[in-house]
């Protein structure tokens, strides 16, 4: 009993990001896989947001890598608390986090990004002297789009939020249709 209960700890703290305390980018694949395939199967939605910390670099080369870690852990504290039990945040890269939000439509994930991006930038974190903000990308999942088709079409609104400027929520083109 012991063994296995050690089994679960390990696997638990391979699935987590140490910095953040959330999922990290292995943690997010199962339930994705999983949301999607319930989609697929019985209906419903699942939206995804990805956020990037805007000019992260500078915050490190300005203050020290110690105040861009306390960024990414204020960041993931402040996702977590705003999303539902049901809803997975995880670090996906260095200054990115995705969070999977299952019976979740476009309009709805756009108004959390939003609420998300207002949130954020309305916090001071120590030892920083200006506002930290985020650019957003959301998109919903389309009937039969694959995992990485809907990763790369949330991955693509990101990039165009930073491209529109920075502190920004935008929304995925619909998917191609079959």
């Amino acid at each position: 009993m012991a063994l296995k209960h050690r089994e679960v700890q390990i696997l638990e703290t391979s699935l987590t990001d140490v910095l953040t305390g959330v999922g990290n980018r292995r943690k997010l694949e199962q339930p994705l896989a999983t949301e999607i395939s319930r989609v697929q199967r019985g209906g419903g939605t699942l939206s995804a947001i990805m956020a990037d910390v805007d000019h992260f670099k500078s915050v490190n080369d300005r203050h020290g890598h110690g105040a861009g870690d306390k960024v990414l852990a204020h960041l993931a504290l402040l996702l977590r608390s705003q999303t539902r039990p049901t809803d997975i945040v995880a670090r996906y890269g260095g200054e990115e986090f995705m969070v999977l939000m299952p019976d979740t439509s476009l309009p709805q994930a756009v108004l959390k990004a939003g609420q998300f991006r207002s949130a954020l930038e309305a916090s001071l974190i120590e030892p920083l002297t200006s506002a930290v903000t985020c650019s957003f990308g959301v998109a919903e999942l389309a009937l039969e789009e694959s995992a990485a088709s809907l990763l790369a079409r949330v991955d693509a609104a990101l990039y165009q939020a930073k491209e529109r400027g920075r502190n920004q929520v935008v929304a995925a083109e619909p998917a191609p249709q079959p």
